[in-house]
């Protein structure tokens, strides 16, 4: 599943790490290089999936490597196209903040989407906070089995 923005993010200090810049890992020779740099990554990541709640702990040692493996194997799922563009990385030397998109459920390239898709994993030295719940629609079938309108 992925997620989409439909509610303003929290203004809190991991939300604005989330809003700061970062760089995209284009190429498959730089995707490459960039796994066994983050596998060799010492101390404590949180692994946050934003459509389910923040975790409360950071992981490390084998959870850590699982999640790595996780996000890699969904990255490769495309490796037929010519350039990933599904990492972002605040600091590639000594990163901190990652977001690792679904190749497959990338949203608008012009990033003129109304809703952007949100990354399937954020690994994140910052403790994550939830996304607020998206109100309810106020048309559609969810209006009119509710009443509401």
């Amino acid at each position: 599943m992925h997620t989409r923005i439909t509610t303003p993010l929290p203004d809190t200090p991991f939300w604005k790490l989330y809003l700061s810049r970062s760089s995209g890992i284009l190429h498959w020779e730089d995707m490459d290089a960039f796994w066994p740099q983050m596998q060799a990554t010492t101390g404590d990541w949180y692994v946050f999936d934003p459509s389910q709640d923040a975790p409360e702990a950071p992981v490390s040692g084998a959870d850590w490597q699982a999640a790595l493996t996780a996000a890699q194997t969904l990255v490769y799922s495309r490796r037929e196209l010519p350039i990933s563009g599904a990492v972002y990385v605040d600091n590639r030397e000594d990163p901190a903040f990652i977001k690792v998109f679904d190749p497959s459920h990338m949203g608008s390239s012009c990033s003129c989407s109304t809703e952007p898709v949100m990354p399937k994993y954020i690994f994140s030295r910052a403790r994550p906070d939830s996304l607020p719940l998206a109100p309810p629609p106020k048309t559609g079938l969810f209006a009119r089995l509710t009443g509401r309108t």
